[in-house]
């Protein structure tokens, strides 16, 4: 199964952005074995590339690593050496487009209006990461989604189980979810048997609109 195809069916891409990278250990441990396996830690973070590395060789199989918050080509060069699987920017960039197809990379431009979404998957993506998905709402991708049902499309940006059912009943094929599983505040606190409850939380709300 290709790697699209496995987000598609998982429903799921955890975001990771946090000021405390000591903990990223443990939270992507709870994180994979509550169930998510597609995994974005932003080029903030420090070190993205050799954290990407070291969970990689952690988790092995059960686990796709991506980089997200990419914003030119050299830092998506980096992440790709160090076993990125999928490249996310937040905005639509067509030389990382480019960059992800010619290494066979997944890629999810950031885009917010039609135009950046034609642009994108013209361009090569595989998805366009609708963001901030709080601001446009479900109602802006059924509306999207008429003239271009053909793109595949994942929110992010303050999710929670309020709002995810709306947009996958909009016709979105994932979700992009951080803040509702986790915030530093969590981690700071290394509180994470709340964090496990809401990964099981999300996991199965989403598994019971997917069907994984």
């Amino acid at each position: 199964m290709s790697l699209v195809d496995r987000i598609i069916k998982d429903g799921i891409v955890v975001i990771i952005r946090t000021r405390h990278p000591e903990s990223l250990p443990e939270l992507v441990r709870c994180l994979v074995e509550g169930g998510m396996a597609h995994i974005e830690i932003t080029y903030d973070t420090p070190n993205t590339s050799g954290w990407i590395s070291k969970l990689l060789q952690e988790h092995g199989d059960r686990l796709k690593m991506g980089a997200g918050t990419l914003l030119d080509v050299a830092d998506a060069q980096e992440v790709i050496k160090a076993g990125a699987s999928f490249l996310v920017c937040p905005h639509t960039d067509l030389e990382i487009i480019r960059l992800a197809k010619r290494y066979s990379r997944v890629v999810m431009p950031g885009t917010f209006t039609p135009t950046e979404m034609m642009q994108a998957w013209q361009a090569g993506a595989d998805f366009v990461k609708v963001f901030p998905g709080h601001i446009v709402g479900p109602e802006f991708i059924r509306a999207v989604r008429g003239p271009l049902p053909h793109i595949r499309m994942i929110p992010t940006g303050k999710l929670d189980e309020q709002n995810i059912p709306a947009f996958f009943e909009a016709g979105v094929c994932a979700v992009g979810l951080g803040s509702c599983l986790f915030n530093d505040a969590l981690l700071g606190q290394g509180d994470f048997d709340t964090i496990r409850r809401n990964v099981e939380k999300y996991r199965k709300l989403v598994d019971g609109i997917v069907g994984s």
